[in-house]
């Protein structure tokens, strides 16, 4: 009876440390998920703001097609 009993204590152990690696684990892929939209957040509006307009900050579709032609913005999208 006394084996069973430290048997079970010790996969209690066991599976609590397993359950809490696991929240920790998606916790961390989900922080990494939020860290990489908001680094490609800036990415995008640091981009857009090189090619709009200075004055008005606003991207025409003429301005847009002339600068999605270009090898930087072209390999921006291309990764």
């Amino acid at each position: 009876f006394t084996y069973f009993a430290v048997l079970n204590v010790v996969t209690a152990v066991f599976c609590q440390s397993a359950i809490e690696s696991a929240q920790n684990d998606h916790a961390n892929v989900v922080q990494n998920m939020l860290d990489n939209k908001e680094s490609h957040l800036q990415k995008l509006r640091e981009l857009f703001s090189k090619l709009g307009d200075e004055s008005s900050g606003a991207i025409t579709y003429g301005v847009f097609e002339e600068k999605i032609q270009s090898p930087a913005v072209r390999d921006y999208f291309e990764t």
